[in-house]
Parts: C-alpha cells; sequence; structure tokens
C-alpha cells in the first residue's frame, strides 16, 4: 500500500469520525426538543386543570349564594323582655334592629311591645327583626300639683296626652273651698304626690276660691265709649254685661251703669251697661251685641272673643278671665265677619254676622 493510500483512508476515516459526531449531536437536540415539547405540554395541561377547578368551584359558589340561606319562622316576641326575646331571635340565626317609645300602659315598661315581622311569618335566616320596646307611661307617677293653678293643671294633662291614651284624668266635680290663696289655685290632692301609676288614675283637687269678704270699688264708666271700656274691664278681668237703648243719644258710649259709680261691691261681680247706638253705621257694617250663655265655674277661666274678616284676617278683640254665665258684648263690624269664642283655648261658638 502506498503512502498516498493511506492519507486518503485516513482523510476518509477523519470525515467518518466527523459525520458520526455530528449525528450525535442532531441527536441529542432531538432528544432536547422532544424533553421540552412535553414539560410545556404539562405545564399546559395544569393550568388548565387550574382553570376549570376554579371555574368549577365559582359555579358552586355562585349557585350555592342564589339558593341563599335556609329559611326559619319569626318567633313571638311580644310581652317578652329584651334578653329573652335576643335569645329566641339568637336561636332561629335573626337578628334584631332595636326602637324604643312611649306605650299607653306603664306596666309594659322594659318589654316588647311591637315587632316586624309579626310573629309566624317564613323569612331567610340572617333577615332583621325590628323590635320595640316599651318605655312605660309618658307619666307613670302622680306629680305634685299643689300651688299649681287648675286650669295650668288642665293643659297640661291635655298636652301630655295628646299622642297617647291618658292615664290620669281629673275627677269631676272639682272641689272648691274659700283660702288665702289666689283663686283657682290647687291647694290639696288626692292621690299624693310620687304614686305610682298602675292604669287610669282619677286625681282629685281642692281648689281655692280666694279668701271671703274681698270687695272692690266700682269705677266711672259713664260717657266712655263701649269699647275702651271693655278693655278695661277685661284687663281687670271684671265680667260685664251690655244693653242698647236704641233711643238715647250717645254714639255708642256708656249712658247707665249698675253698680253707681263709687258703690263697694264684692270682687267678681257683675256690671251692667247701657249704652247708646252709634250715630252713623255704614251699609256694609252691623252694630249688634253677640249673647250667649256660658257654664258658670266655680273659678276664673281662660275666655276669648276673636273676630274673621271677609278677607279672612283673624284678630282678637279681648282676652280675660271670666266666671262664665250670660255673655252680652257689643260689636261693630262688616257684613259676613265671624266672631269667635273660646274658652280655655277651646271654641265655644262662631257667629257669622249677616245684614239682618
Amino acid at each position: 500500500m502506498n503512502i498516498k493510500s493511506l492519507f486518503s483512508r485516513k482523510e476518509d476515516d477523519n470525515n467518518n469520525d466527523k459525520e458520526r459526531e455530528k449525528d450525535s449531536l442532531n441527536v441529542k437536540s432531538d432528544n432536547i426538543t422532544e424533553q421540552e415539547t412535553t414539560f410545556f405540554k404539562y405545564a399546559l395541561y395544569v393550568i388548565i386543570a387550574v382553570f376549570v377547578i376554579m371555574f368549577f368551584s365559582f359555579s358552586v359558589t355562585f349557585f350555592l349564594s342564589l339558593r341563599g340561606a335556609e329559611k326559619t319562622m319569626v318567633p313571638d316576641l311580644e310581652g317578652m323582655e329584651l334578653v329573652e326575646a335576643l335569645i329566641d331571635l339568637q336561636v332561629k340565626e335573626l337578628y334584631p334592629r332595636v326602637q324604643v317609645r312611649y306605650s299607653e300602659d306603664p306596666m309594659t315598661k322594659g318589654t316588647i311591645i311591637k315587632q316586624d315581622p309579626p310573629a309566624g311569618s317564613i323569612v331567610k335566616a340572617g333577615k332583621r327583626v325590628t323590635i320595640t320596646i316599651s318605655k312605660g307611661a309618658v307619666v307613670d307617677k302622680v306629680g305634685d300639683y299643689i300651688g299649681q293653678d287648675l286650669n295650668d293643671v288642665k293643659m297640661n294633662f291635655m298636652i301630655q296626652f295628646t299622642t297617647y291614651k291618658p292615664n290620669m284624668k281629673i275627677k269631676e266635680p272639682v272641689i272648691y273651698e274659700y283660702d288665702s290663696t289666689p283663686p283657682g289655685t290647687i291647694i290639696a290632692q288626692k292621690p299624693d304626690p310620687g304614686t305610682s301609676i298602675s292604669g287610669l288614675t282619677e286625681v282629685e283637687f281642692i281648689v281655692s276660691r280666694g279668701e271671703t269678704g274681698e270687695e272692690m270699688i266700682v269705677g266711672d264708666y259713664l260717657t266712655l265709649a263701649y269699647g275702651e271700656v271693655i278693655k278695661r274691664l277685661t284687663r281687670a278681668n271684671i265680667p260685664f254685661l251690655f244693653t242698647i237703648d236704641e233711643e238715647s243719644e250717645g254714639n255708642g258710649t256708656i249712658i247707665e251703669q249698675d253698680p253707681i259709680p263709687g258703690e263697694s261691691i264684692e270682687t267678681g261681680s257683675l256690671l251692667n251697661f247701657t249704652i247708646a247706638p252709634p250715630e252713623e253705621t255704614a251699609d256694609d257694617m252691623v252694630f249688634n251685641l253677640f249673647e250667649y250663655s256660658i257654664p258658670e265655674y266655680p273659678v276664673y277661666v281662660d275666655m276669648k272673643f276673636e273676630s274673621v274678616s271677609p278677607s279672612r284676617e283673624r284678630k282678637t278683640i279681648f282676652e280675660t278671665k271670666h266666671p262664665g254665665g250670660k255673655i252680652s258684648i257689643p260689636y261693630k263690624v262688616p257684613v259676613d265677619t265671624e266672631l269667635i269664642l273660646s274658652i280655655l283655648d277651646k271654641e265655644v261658638i262662631r257667629y257669622k254676622v249677616t245684614a239682618e
């Protein structure tokens, strides 16, 4: 074998080795690529599985929420103490919303007097139930009224029991006695102050008539206009009666009075006046007497005399304290005016003046 052949074979062997090495590298590269592909497939499967599980969990939760809480029956809570009611609500998996207010019965204080929803209602667990707890009656004890004016006490009773059924009332008839205190002052009461109220309670009062033998000197009202006389008398709380002498002249002034000026009379005695009619009265005006009789009171009461004009303007003519009985008041007002007499802020009569 010649040298050239030898080198040629060696070169072929080298080429073969290079080819084998190249093939080996290709095989390794193919193996790595296949492993990577398999890894990414597994990772993708895992991600898909996670999303499937999450979607399933979400769906289950969603449908369970649509289904809602289980239903339960609202217990009967009325008449219970608050603690007992809260326990019953807790057992039923219900939640309270608490309100408080006064009630008509003082014996219900601290107990539940109303609930919403009502007992027996079927609701979902977790619902709120509104319960109203009684604070008791507006007045649960008899007050101390001695020394107060009877009319003021009556007014307070009306205000206190405007919204709720009264659990106290003044016993009628009221007993009156002569006393050194001003007329109308409460000098004794029964039950005693501080007595607890368990139901409708009548309060008995003994009220002062004032001192006996009080006298006053009659003023001189002759020749005065009737409006000025009414103003003076009502300020002094002196009762009066007016009559009209159609034949006399004096343009609405006092022409006679009884008792006469300067005479000493018992305080609260009635004064009588005779007046002359006005000299002229317009066609749309009416002059006359407003006459009415109210019950006689053993104590002076608040009286108010008002007018409402045809244009609906309301005006107070006078306010005074009056013992009751017959009333006769002169007036000069436009036709269709309404005259209103009120006792203790309560309208007694409303009279519409006509042209007749």
